[in-house]
């Protein structure tokens, strides 16, 4: 790319990459570059209208999916197997190609937000209708349609089972299929409720602000701000993607559970979609050795769950399987002040919440969140918080942006906090500064 110096720059700074080593002796003729940059150009024109088209293509989509999940369901044995196998490979040749567009729209939304420059950073926030908000919005509702009407009332149930179609899939680790999220486990929503019902916990409402008019902003923020919007859409129907993909394998393990091949139908996440495979186009009827299989691999998980978080893994050359045993790693002594990225505004002051493993069970409320990252689910846990610290992100990070439209302290990139801050701990979060306090003496609050 012409300029890929800079824009690899920009795309560090937004993805929040700490080590920023490029390797790269590559020799691009002229006319190579002028080619790419005319096509580049031509993208930032065209961006904005083929992310409207990926989205109305996203919901004609999605219903039909939805209605032949639900009749492949109903299928038994191997042919269930196949259908769903047939059927999952349809969902990524049908979605795959149309996906790039996102990419490009990335470096729409990352070149736009850094040529904004910082002294506009309000301006990307208060985005009417952000897609990433509304879950949180409908759960909200929710909660109050309990409150007033009761959770046995048919206004609730009708209200759940449109939040589950809606946003059912968007949860905490909503990229593994192996999560459980509310679509699979709707008794969560009760849960959830049932807590934001206490007087306690009725979620904090986000700061008032005047919206700006879009004409009166200036060209680089008003295209920034498309990109946002436009990314946080995908970002969901993404999620609601892999939420079909989750349903297919949960259903191609419950097939496998009824015909005793499994001890559980989640165990199917421990197999390989190629053992699928060869399984499924067997003629005979005879099992295949799945329970061995899953037995082993869930021993390799309990490894691999004593690894640290690694920031950076470089592979080259053969790649040899390293088990690992007894890992044990000491706490540092914290500083007073840690550093980071600022990525919204204000002062928190209060309790530190350290999250290792995030549940929507957890009571946040008043909290300092500290953790390594965040996904699009932590909007759940985020909006009765104080504050939030992370390890990584960057200004168009999830945390950022939601911590930005709830009027939340944030400050992302702080290194090793999760090490250096224990739950308990008295953390000053100052988002403006960009920086994170210990303090035994101050006074807990909410945000100011």
């Amino acid at each position: 790319m012409p300029f890929s110096d800079r824009f690899i720059a920009i795309w560090q700074e937004m993805l929040g990459v700490s080590n920023k080593a490029v390797d790269s002796d590559l020799k691009v003729p002229v006319r190579t570059k002028a080619v790419m940059l005319k096509t580049i150009l031509n993208y930032l024109r065209i961006t904005p209208r083929e992310m409207d088209r990926l989205s109305e293509f996203y919901e004609t989509y999605a219903n039909d999916l939805d209605k032949e999940l639900a009749r492949l369901a109903r299928a038994e044995g191997q042919e269930k197997v196949r259908g769903l196998l047939r059927k999952y490979h349809g969902l990524k040749n049908d979605v795959i190609p149309r996906w790039d567009i996102t990419l490009m729209n990335d470096m729409y939304a990352f070149l736009f937000t850094a040529l904004s420059g910082k002294k506009n950073r309000e301006q990307l926030s208060n985005l009417s209708n952000l897609a990433s908000m509304e879950p949180a919005k409908a759960m909200n509702a929710l909660a109050e349609t309990a409150r007033a009407k009761g959770m046995d009332s048919d206004e609730y149930r009708t209200q759940k089972d449109r939040f589950l179609s809606d946003y059912g899939d968007r949860c905490l680790g909503e990229l593994k299929l192996e999560t459980r999220t509310y679509r699979t486990n709707p008794e969560l929503v009760d849960l959830y409720v049932e807590r934001l019902s206490e007087p306690a916990n009725t979620p904090s409402a986000a700061p008032s602000q005047n919206a700006v008019p879009s004409r009166t902003l200036n060209p680089f923020v008003r295209r920034a701000r498309v990109g946002i919007r436009n990314r946080e859409i995908s970002r969901l129907n993404r999620t609601r993607l892999y939420g079909f993909a989750r349903t297919i394998f949960t259903e191609i393990g419950n097939a496998l559970y009824d015909m005793d091949l499994l001890d559980d139908p989640l165990d199917v996440f421990y197999l390989y979609i190629p053992e699928l495979e060869t399984y499924a186009s067997w003629d005979r009827k005879e099992g295949a050795d799945f329970r061995r299989r899953v037995d082993e691999r869930k021993k390799q998980y309990e490894q691999f769950a004593e690894l640290p978080p690694y920031t950076r893994l470089v592979y080259d050359g053969q790649i040899h399987q390293k088990q690992t045993h007894g890992l044990q790693t000491d706490r540092p002594a914290a500083p007073g002040l840690m550093t980071g990225t600022g990525v919204s505004h204000g002062t928190a002051v209060g309790e530190a919440f350290v999250v290792e493993q995030p549940d929507l069970s957890m009571d946040t409320t008043g909290k300092i969140l500290v953790t390594h990252s965040t996904d699009p689910g932590w909007v759940f846990l985020i909006q009765n918080a104080a504050g939030i610290v992370a390890e990584k992100g960057s200004l168009l990070s999830h945390t950022a942006i939601i911590t930005r439209e709830l009027g939340k302290p944030a400050v992302v990139g702080v290194k090793d906090a999760t090490r250096l801050i224990q739950t308990g701990d008295t953390v000053v979060v100052d988002a403006d500064a960009g920086t994170v306090r210990l303090s035994e003496t101050a006074e807990r609050g909410g945000a100011r």
